[in-house]
């Protein structure tokens, strides 16, 4: 009996370092790659947005207070004169549902843009059906009341992207029927007028994704000649004379970067959601895809997250409305289906 214990005794202590060895392995294996970091945040369907389904509309928020407009209904049940929209719905927190606020003056469009600056948004450029567009509105919450302002120093265009920097708004990239772009513009509200800024690096595109960190602006991925763009820039205003563009890591399965995640995945996409939590961005969706992506601008890196929870989407709207919690809604599936349902994200909750 004596000899039995010594000998499971010395097997246990020989087993242990090979066990400690092995976990040792596999941790180091998650740490790897993105493709295998355990997966975390949490959606939950939220109350359809009754401002009805779109793809292709304008969100801005206004002291927290959130507003969409334009856009595209091409489902079957919508009379065809109706299908590109024009309207505008408030969201009253109050009630939780969506109330009709003075309709955008402009022709009914999608693909538009929209920023906010002085209390006040900015809507413009979009694709109405036939003319691609380069007017211009703002529009007052106090009153309830459209201005027209000065149409875009650019070419008419849709999919382009728009940013808020320290109250100051900023617009580029977008396409027309002759290809995409990358001239840049930052507009000026007391003047009036749109200021050239350095255009983006490289290539033209159109629908990338952008959001704004720590008052930088970022935008990566997008459409050019049917390719996507597998880049992301940072736009730093303070840089020089007239703001610069500076390389992030790009979005692409590859390892010719210092990307530490970049291994195993591509982010590059176009028409994806993007929001901005407690300093990270997170990127949404987009055509052929359904995942969700978290973007730390401090150590340039990815990090993949659940998945979207609802229907499979691109051109959906997103937002942050307390600050704590991002909400994707509208889209469509590029099966004829537009969407009107409406999605929160809590990266801070496990997926269960």
């Amino acid at each position: 009996m004596h000899l039995v214990l010594t000998t499971l005794k010395k097997i246990r202590i020989w087993i242990l370092p090979f066990l400690l060895l092995s976990v040792l392995i596999n941790l180091s294996s998650c740490n790897s790659g993105s493709s295998t970091t355990t997966i975390t945040g949490e959606w939950y369907q939220q109350p359809s947005v009754d401002a009805g389904a779109r793809v292709g509309a304008v969100l801005f928020n206004i002291d927290g207070k959130v507003y969409i407009s334009c856009g595209y209904n091409g489902n079957s049940s919508v009379d065809a004169n109706k299908k590109f929209l024009n309207d505008l719905y408030f969201y009253n927190p109050d009630d939780q549902g969506w109330e009709p606020k003075a309709d955008f003056p402009g022709v009914a469009r999608q693909g538009a843009v929209a920023f906010v600056s002085d209390g006040k948004a900015y809507v413009g450029l979009g694709f109405d059906g036939t003319n691609y567009l380069d007017d211009f509105y703002s529009y007052d919450p106090v009153t309830d009341t459209w201005t027209q302002v000065q149409s875009f120093k650019g070419k008419p265009r849709r999919g382009a992207f728009a940013f808020t920097i320290d109250d100051k708004g900023y617009v580029g990239n977008g396409n027309d029927d002759d290809g995409a772009f990358k001239d840049f513009y930052q507009y000026d509200v007391a003047n009036n007028e749109w200021i050239t800024k350095p255009p983006i690096p490289l290539i033209e595109r159109t629908y990338p994704f952008s959001f704004v960190i720590d008052g930088k602006g970022y935008v990566g991925g997008g459409v050019s000649n049917g390719s996507l763009v597998e880049d992301m820039y940072e736009f730093d205003p303070l840089s020089g004379t007239n703001g610069a563009w500076i390389k992030k890591n790009d979005l692409k399965d590859d390892n010719i970067d210092n990307d530490p995640n970049d291994k195993g995945y591509t982010i590059a996409r176009d028409q994806a959601s993007t929001f901005v939590l407690n300093g990270k961005a997170y990127v949404v969706c987009g055509r052929r895809n359904s995942d969700t992506w978290e973007y730390n601008s401090s150590l340039d890196t990815w990090q993949k997250m659940n998945a979207f929870e609802g229907s499979y989407r691109y051109g959906a709207v997103a937002y942050t409305f307390d600050g704590k919690i991002g909400y994707v809604g509208t889209g469509y599936s590029g099966s004829s289906l537009y969407y009107n349902d409406l999605w929160d994200y809590d990266p801070t909750q496990a997926d269960n």
